[in-house]
């Protein structure tokens, strides 16, 4: 089998094989991951591209036999591949960016979800260049005195409002493009082209890389603490010294990798086989003002965000009561029903939601969350309905005790009326 392999510049790279028959399979396991593309998964051992240039999680297919790939499906690429006749196969694959590689999982790591760590990505397709795409972009300043680019309102019915960008992240790249004002960002945003692509996180995390040394010494150390691992220590003249890592940031992941419940020896083995980089996805220390008490539920990961959501309270009771009565036990399904607005909730970056109490609630969605304004700090109760401001939640327990008292007298009285009807 004569394989052939060719770099055009220094992310794409077209790759071709020969295959034995149209009936031959590639053996290719393929990924579509939004944003980024058609992502390599894995690589089987008599794969006919297994002595290529071609890599698990580092390449996304770009076209195959001249079809272009980069807008389509899994299924379609891999009908692509199937479908070629015998002979020369070409493919032409894309390295992954450093900023794709944290969200996929990097080379030789698993696929990780999108809502890790809060840090995502959203692709709007604008109408025409320097169309809107409902983002005001605003800056913040960090505890070191720099500032960053967040996205100060999303407006309503936009392309971003279609999204899971949520106000308050902060904004990454841009196309590619990183970002590092809030005047360049809004720029980049209008003069964007038909497609944007807005990488954004939580307003603390920070992308660091470095090209892995011959002496395999990055200039820095890292150790546990409280169950987390964090940056101890960051050498003036090491590879990371002027990337913006300081010590006392925890790292969340490492070459893609979830390291954030792994034991160091671990997470040093992922740092010894990383092949060209080592790339860190770290979150800054939270200002004091956050870390006090009752700031983070108990339980909850900190560098989350208050705002409110749906819950059982008043008006979900006094539906019970006046369901109870009528359908029976049947009437007990108005409990799971969250009828109420404006309790606090708390998403942590893990995307799961917690009330101040630390019990865990549910989903962003299940709970219907809404962010309180950028800015604000701790809980803050909101409640949206005349019942809910006069009763509040403490009012609870005593409508399902008025709703099953009417229930029990109500059936007391039909078996009595019963019992006499007989009779």
């Amino acid at each position: 089998m004569t394989v052939k392999s060719s770099t055009t510049n220094a992310s794409v790279t077209t790759i071709t094989v020969q295959k034995p028959s149209k009936e031959t399979s590639t053996g290719l396991g393929l990924t579509a991951k939004a944003g980024v593309g058609v992502v390599v998964s894995s690589i089987k051992t008599g794969s006919i591209f297994r002595d290529t240039k071609l890599r698990v999680g580092s390449h996304c297919i770009v076209r195959v036999n001249g079809y272009d790939c980069t807008r389509k499906s899994s299924e379609f690429v891999a009908q692509q591949l199937l479908s070629a006749p015998k002979g020369k196969l070409t493919v032409v694959v894309r390295e992954v960016s450093d900023l794709e590689m944290m969200e996929i999982g990097g080379a030789g790591g698993t696929i990780a979800k999108v809502e890790d760590f809060a840090f995502m990505t959203a692709v709007l397709m604008k109408t025409s260049v320097g169309a809107k795409v409902g983002i005001i972009v605003s800056e913040k300043t960090a505890a070191n005195g720099k500032t960053f680019p967040i996205i100060g309102t999303i407006q309503p019915k936009s392309l971003a409002s279609k999204t899971k960008l949520r106000e308050g992240m902060r904004i990454l790249t841009i196309n590619g493009v990183s970002c590092l004002g809030s005047s360049d960002t809004a720029a980049m945003l209008k003069q964007a082209p038909a497609k944007v692509q807005i990488r954004a996180g939580n307003s603390r995390m920070l992308i660091v890389s470095a090209n892995k040394p011959k002496d395999g010494k990055f200039g820095f150390r890292m150790g546990k603490s409280n169950g987390t691992v964090v940056v101890s220590s960051v050498a003036q003249d090491g590879l990371f010294a002027k990337t913006g890592l300081e010590v006392g940031m925890q790292v969340l992941k490492v070459n893609g990798k979830n390291v954030s419940t792994l034991e160091m020896p671990s997470v040093q083995a992922i740092i010894a086989n990383g092949q060209k980089k080592l790339i860190l996805l770290v979150e800054e220390s939270p200002p004091p003002d956050t870390m006090t008490s009752g700031l983070v539920p108990p339980g909850a990961l900190p560098g989350g965000q208050w705002g409110t959501g749906n819950y059982v309270g008043p008006c979900s009771s006094i539906l019970f009561c006046i369901c109870c009565p009528l359908f029976g036990l049947f009437g007990l399904c108005c409990l799971a029903m969250r009828c109420d607005k404006g309790k606090p909730f708390y998403l942590s970056p893990n995307g799961r939601v917690y009330d101040a109490a630390g019990e865990y609630q549910g989903t962003e969605a299940y709970v219907g969350f809404r962010p309180n304004p950028p800015g604000s700090l701790g809980p803050q109760e909101n409640p949206e309905s005349e019942i809910e401001k006069s009763c509040g939640p403490k009012y609870k327990d005593t409508f399902i005790m008025v709703g099953l008292l009417v229930f029990l007298a109500l059936r007391v009285a039909w078996v009595v009326l019963r019992f006499s009807v007989s009779a």
